[in-house]
């Protein structure tokens, strides 16, 4: 049986493993060893975005440890990539090379690191509007974002890394909500875009949520 099982070709060993790894339950040990191995060279071992190749990359990896992103979205930008959700195509898709649950055990490693994510925010506000969303949207973040919000705004050109492009964004609302009212440096991204909790309501920023939600792909 030994002689038989050291007869298969490698690429059904490679199978046989991923099949294996498919169904095994996802642990922070597992998670560590693939970041360590995958992530890290742009992430850095800590997650801290200061991996040896950052200094070459524009815009520089994000500091994890900074992220509230949900572990759904967390998910969504290693399976496909940053290029699809409209952040920086330097984040190649990994679900291709990782299993379900290994990208989950990925993310419990990177919880050890991060504050605790809430999965289940509260709905938007029913004050809010889709509407009253455009017109802030127009005055305060096409400057940069675009009328369209495809990032391709008149001050986009002057900025050290390109606004994300909304209109391919799966961001869920409570991480919109966070990095809209507290910008995007609280949460580990580019500091271009500066904090509006103290220039726009909760309900205004709801509102422009709607908004930016008329523009995109439904979020799953």
């Amino acid at each position: 049986e030994l002689a038989r099982t050291a007869a298969l070709p490698l690429e059904t060993d490679d199978k046989l493993a991923r099949e294996v790894a498919s169904v095994l339950e996802p642990t922070v040990k597992v998670g560590r060893s693939i970041f360590l191995g995958r992530c890290a060279l742009c992430h850095g071992s800590e997650a801290l975005g200061d991996g040896r190749m950052s200094p070459r990359l524009n815009p520089k990896p994000v500091n994890l440890t900074m992220s509230r992103a949900p572990g759904s979205y967390v998910k969504t930008v290693i399976t496909m990539g940053g290029g699809a959700v409209g952040r920086s195509p330097r984040m190649p898709p990994w679900g291709g090379n990782l299993t379900d649950s290994e990208i989950a055990s990925v993310i419990l490693f990177l919880n050890t690191f991060r504050p605790p994510q809430e999965e289940h925010p509260a709905p938007l506000s029913s004050k809010s509007s889709a509407k009253e969303g455009a017109g802030i949207f127009m005055d305060y973040c096409s400057g940069c974002h675009g009328e369209d919000g495809r990032g391709e705004g008149p001050a986009a050109q002057s900025l050290a890394s390109k606004p994300t492009n909304l209109t391919l964004s799966r961001m869920p609302d409570g991480y919109m909500r966070t990095l809209i009212g507290e910008g995007s440096a609280s949460v580990g991204r580019s500091p271009n875009m500066p904090p509006w909790k103290d220039t726009l309501t909760p309900v205004q920023i709801d509102s422009v949520i709607k908004h930016i939600n008329t523009l995109r792909p439904p979020i799953k």
